[in-house]
């Protein structure tokens, strides 16, 4: 179940991973939130880069006709890459499964949102915090 932010009737991959990426940042694993929403236990379980991977390239798959999207797995990371078309703007988010914090490369800030939100004619948006807390 991913979160319900998202503006028009229909759900957009890329907000969904944006929204998600950020939530993974406030949970101690990648798959302790995609995985244990709904239980009060912790998981001890070690996020598998392939499984993280694979879910991504399957969430992005609806958007991969609009935007170019790589996934690289390396070490203990996966480095998600997408660039959009419009304005040959690139973004890029790094995940770190193993650890506390997922982080964006560059933060996310309002100007980017609006070229997001124009590319895929998106109605709305939620801002999203371009600070990193260090706990």
């Amino acid at each position: 179940v991913l979160p319900t932010l998202i503006p028009s009737s229909d759900h957009s991959p890329f907000l969904i991973l944006i929204d998600f990426l950020f939530i993974y940042s406030r949970t101690k694993t990648w798959l302790e939130y995609r995985y244990s929403l709904d239980s009060t236990e912790i998981s001890e379980t070690e996020p598998n880069l392939d499984t993280i991977k694979s879910e991504m390239e399957t969430l992005l798959e609806p958007i991969s006709e609009k935007a170019e999207v790589t996934l690289l797995s390396i070490a203990d990371r996966i480095f998600v890459s997408i660039s959009i078309e419009d304005g040959n703007r690139k973004y890029y988010f790094q995940v770190f499964p193993k650890d506390k914090y997922v982080l964006a490369k560059k933060p996310i800030k309002e100007n980017i949102l609006e070229v997001i939100m124009t590319t895929f004619q998106f109605k709305s948006y939620r801002m999203v915090s371009d600070s990193f807390e260090d706990n």
